[in-house]
């Protein structure tokens, strides 16, 4: 549009330099007949002085220079009618050119404007994303620094469950050996009570045997009663039998009191074993549900040890990501600021090209005016 405008002005220039040359060399020629004309009435000119082509005479001159005139100005209206006409219409046609170019440079004035609009809208949000990245940066930056906290107090955690683990282990060890230790004294215990048992046995058979002490020395006594004199042998070994007899009984009944006393202590120690067999087996349970409880949290504590570290994978790669995508969101930052500048540049060239075909057409409009 703009070089066919230039074509169309560079036309026109060349046609109103053509019509000044006629005009001015019509003038001229006009001029210096009339000179010659008034030099000849006045009788200043002779006729030898004129230089003569193609003519003898005065009236052939002045002929032959008014035909030429009147042939140059013939000419000249020819020249300048067609002349008028065309550039008339190349005016028309540089008009409707200005008038189009005005509307097309209004249109895109308005275009450019509202593309610089969107692009500085389009800026505008970039910016917003920018701010949420960085914003969702940092926050990815504090649940990476929590999720580290927390792996390691995890870490710590299964490091404690281990050696909580190894202690009831430990500790259960110990009280099976003592649950052992205590089936043992309680077998102990139990044979001893046989044994005592066994002594009683025996306390009963002495005291059967000092009951026949008794017995005999009864039947001595009665013996060397009836003897008499001659029994009196008979009956110092009864009273002796009688008082060992007495004494062993007495030494059996204290004996057999120690022994119930023993089988009473006896029995309350085997009770107490036996309660306290029964509270370390109840122990022992409890303390293998511990260590299952330890194992459980331990296992648990693994696994979520391996979810964190699979969230602190993840969340590095959305770290990763989000610098990657803030490197391309600055990229296009910069960009549409460069579009929004480059565009506001275009409106206002857009507005100035407005401004001179405005200016132009009003020329085009005054120029057409003259013509008519």
């Amino acid at each position: 549009m703009s070089s066919f405008l230039l074509v169309l002005i560079i036309i026109e220039t060349i046609g109103l330099f053509v019509l000044a040359f006629f005009l001015i060399r019509s003038s001229i020629l006009y001029t210096k007949i009339m000179k010659k004309a008034e030099l000849i009435a006045r009788g200043d000119l002779n006729i030898e002085d004129i230089l003569i082509e193609g003519s003898k005479n005065n009236a052939a001159i002045v002929a032959n220079a008014f035909d030429s005139i009147k042939n140059n100005l013939l000419t000249f209206i020819e020249a300048t009618k067609v002349n008028v006409i065309t550039l008339s219409d190349a005016i028309n046609v540089l008009s409707n050119s200005v008038s189009a170019n005005q509307a097309g440079n209004e249109q895109i004035a308005e275009g450019v404007t509202a593309v610089a609009q969107k692009s500085a809208e389009q800026l505008d949000m970039v910016e917003k994303n920018v701010i949420l990245i960085e914003s969702n940066n940092v926050q990815v930056h504090e649940i990476e620094d929590a999720m580290h906290r927390i792996t390691e107090k995890l870490d710590e955690t299964v490091e404690i469950s281990k050696v909580g683990m190894n202690e009831i282990n430990n500790y259960s060890n110990d009280i099976v050996a003592i649950s052992d230790d205590l089936s043992m004294i309680n077998q102990i215990m139990t044979k001893f009570n046989d044994e005592i048992k066994q002594i009683e046995e025996v306390g009963d058979f002495i005291m059967g045997i000092n009951n026949q002490l008794m017995m005999l020395a009864l039947n001595a006594s009665i013996e060397a009663a009836r003897a008499g004199q001659a029994g009196r042998g008979f009956v110092v070994v009864a009273d002796q039998m009688n008082k060992m007899s007495a004494d062993t009984r007495e030494g059996m009944a204290k004996i057999t009191d120690i022994l119930g006393e023993i089988i009473n202590s006896s029995n309350q120690v085997n009770e107490s074993i036996l309660n306290c067999e029964k509270a370390f087996n109840k122990s022992r349970d409890t303390f293998v549900n511990v260590d299952d409880s330890f194992k459980s949290i331990n296992n648990q504590s693994s696994e979520i040890q391996n979810n964190l570290q699979d969230i602190s994978d993840k969340t590095e790669r959305i770290v990763t990501n989000s610098k990657e995508l803030k490197l391309h969101i600055d990229g296009l930052y910069d960009t549409s600021q460069q579009i929004s500048e480059k565009t506001h540049e275009i409106a206002a060239a857009s507005e100035e090209t407005a401004a001179e075909s405005s200016q132009i057409s009003t020329n085009v409009s005054a120029l057409s005016g003259m013509l008519d």
